[in-house]
C-alpha cells in the first residue's frame, strides 16, 4: 500500500468485501486514511438496477459517487 498510497479502494464484489472486513483490511485502510466503498460488480445486473442495500443506487452510480467523494480537480493526475 504504501507504492500506491491510493485515496480510495472500492470492492466489486461482496465476496471481496466479506473476505476484506473478516481480514481486518478495511480497519486498516481506513486507519491509514484511505476511503473504502462498496459497489456492485460492473457485470453482474446491479450494475445497472437500483439496491436497497446501495441506499437505491445502482452500482454504477454508487461506484460514480464513491469517485466523486474523493476526486475533485485539483486531486486529478
Amino acid at each position: 500500500m504504501d507504492a500506491l498510497r491510493p485515496q480510495l479502494v472500492v470492492f466489486c464484489s461482496a465476496l471481496s468485501w466479506r473476505v476484506a472486513k473478516r481480514s481486518g483490511l478495511l480497519n486498516a485502510l481506513r486507519a491509514t486514511g484511505v476511503a473504502v466503498r462498496a459497489a456492485a460488480h460492473p457485470a453482474s445486473a446491479w450494475w445497472h438496477k437500483p439496491s436497497r442495500r446501495l441506499k437505491d443506487r445502482s452500482g454504477r452510480e454508487s461506484f460514480l459517487a464513491a469517485l466523486g467523494e474523493v476526486m475533485t480537480p485539483s486531486t486529478w493526475p
